[in-house]
């Protein structure tokens, strides 16, 4: 991401200038009445809806991406975060103090994640251009992004001491991560056979059972804990 400075730096948070921000946030703003130094304002200095997470601020809105301030040495840098905060969104049952290896995790995730994954055509395209070994590479460097997310689950994971991963706002964001993970891997796996052998009929995606990730932290499941019973009523 590229950074621009903000054209009125004087917006100041915690006695602290907001003074750059990523050109991505800025242009999100073009066409919505405001800039993006009228919404940190707005937030951040009128009394918005905001948590601090780490050395960050983020905001805690309805959605699933957030603004943030993050910290340096010369004031705040403004850019968005990958997910939600509010009591309702993806993260919103994160307990505080995990919520930084949480955003840490996020951060990470978002930068293995590119702009779209690769297609048949895709294949057919670099074979076209530089032979089977080019349609193999491109493959080969997504399998490799998805290794690397399967990094950062383990990273977090580890992060969380083990009684805590047991509680179901950990258990269930684990799987849910470990489990988009191997929806890509069999996306990935079905466009190299639609690439060799075609299509042919409807040609679904396969819906494969992989129980889980045997990771070096720990294993996670890609099924989601059942809710525990009563034991004298019988109910959850």
């Amino acid at each position: 991401m590229t950074t621009v400075a903000l054209h009125h730096p004087g917006h100041a948070f915690d006695g602290r200038r907001v003074l750059t921000a990523t050109t991505e946030l800025v242009d999100s703003y073009r066409h919505s009445g405001q800039t993006v130094e009228q919404d940190i304002a707005r937030i951040f200095v009128a009394g918005g809806r905001w948590t601090r997470i780490g050395p960050d601020v983020h905001t805690t809105g309805l959605g699933n991406y957030e603004l943030r301030l993050r910290s340096s040495a010369e004031g705040w840098h403004a850019d968005t975060f990958g997910a939600g905060w509010g009591e309702h969104e993806e993260l919103g049952t994160v307990p505080p103090e995990h919520r930084h290896a949480v955003a840490v995790y996020i951060d990470a995730r978002d930068r293995l994640t590119p702009d779209r994954w690769p297609h048949t055509t895709d294949l057919h395209e670099r074979n076209r251009d530089g032979g089977i070994s080019a349609a193999h590479a491109l493959i080969t460097h997504h399998l490799g992004l998805l290794d690397d997310q399967l990094r950062t689950i383990d990273a977090l994971q580890t992060s969380i001491p083990e009684t805590e991963r047991r509680k179901p706002w950990a258990a269930r964001l684990l799987t849910t991560e470990c489990r988009h993970v191997a929806e890509l891997q069999g996306r990935l796996a079905t466009t190299l056979l639609e690439f060799h052998l075609g299509t042919t009929g409807l040609s679904p995606n396969l819906d494969r059972f992989v129980p889980g990730f045997d990771l070096p932290g720990g294993f996670i499941p890609l099924e989601y804990p059942r809710p525990a019973r009563n034991p004298e009523t019988n109910e959850i």
